[in-house]
C-alpha cells in the first residue's frame, strides 16, 4: 500500500465533501439512508486509517488490499463493500471534484481529514508506516507454508490499524495477498481450479 499516494492538503480539506456527496449519491440512487450513511462512514474511517488520496482509494490495488484485510473479513465485508460503492460513485462523476456538494457542518460522519482535526492545514502523522517485517519467525513459517522458491521471493508482514497485511513478494516486486494468487503465479494447481 506504500506505493499509493497520500492526500494533498487540498484533497484532505475536500474529503468531507467527497464523503457527503458519496452519501447523497447513494441515497438519490435508491439505497436506504442508513446503509448509505454506514458506507460513507466506513469510507471516512478508511481514509483516516490508511491516509490515502481519494483517487488512490478507487484503485484495484486499494480495493484488493482492503478486501483481504482482517477488519474487512471480521466485519462481513463492510469495508470492501464501501470501497466498491465508492468506486462506482467515482466513475459516475468521473472523479470530478467540481461536482462535489458541500458537506453540512452538523453531519459528524462527514467530518474527516482536516475537518475532524479542527480545520487548517493537515497535520502530519506522528509515526510513519511500520516497516515490512521479513525476518520474524512468523514470516519464515509463512514462507515455508507457501513453499516459495529460495531465490527472489520474500514474505512481508506489516502491522496496520486496519489489520496486518501479509504479502508474498515475487522477484519482480509484485505483491500477492493470497495463497491461491501465489500458486497461480508459480503455475501450481490451486484449490479453486481443482474443483
Amino acid at each position: 500500500m506504500e506505493n499509493l499516494r497520500s492526500p494533498t492538503d487540498e484533497e484532505d480539506a475536500q474529503m468531507p465533501n467527497w464523503v457527503y456527496t458519496f452519501f447523497r449519491h447513494m441515497v438519490d440512487g435508491g439505497r436506504k439512508e442508513a446503509t448509505s450513511k454506514q458506507y460513507a462512514q466506513t469510507l471516512g474511517r478508511l481514509y483516516e486509517e490508511d491516509n490515502k488520496a481519494p483517487s488512490e482509494m478507487v484503485t484495484d490495488e486499494y480495493f484488493n488490499i482492503t478486501k483481504a484485510s482482517f477488519k474487512n473479513k471480521s466485519g462481513n465485508g463492510q469495508r470492501s463493500a464501501s470501497v466498491g460503492a465508492f468506486i462506482k460513485f467515482w466513475k459516475a462523476i468521473e472523479g470530478d471534484a467540481s461536482k462535489l456538494e458541500t458537506a453540512p457542518d452538523d453531519l459528524k460522519f462527514c467530518q474527516v481529514g482536516a475537518a475532524r482535526k479542527g480545520a487548517g492545514p493537515k497535520q502530519s502523522k506522528a509515526t510513519p508506516p511500520a516497516p515490512m517485517d521479513q525476518e520474524s519467525e512468523e514470516a519464515k513459517k509463512l514462507r515455508k507454508e507457501l513453499k516459495l522458491p529460495d531465490e527472489g521471493w520474500t514474505v512481508g508482514i506489516r502491522a496496520r490499524k486496519s489489520g496486518d497485511l501479509i504479502l508474498s513478494i515475487s522477484p519482480g516486486g509484485t505483491a500477492y495477498t493470497t495463497k491461491e494468487a501465489v500458486d497461480r503465479r508459480l503455475g501450481r494447481e490451486t484449490s479453486a481450479s481443482s474443483t
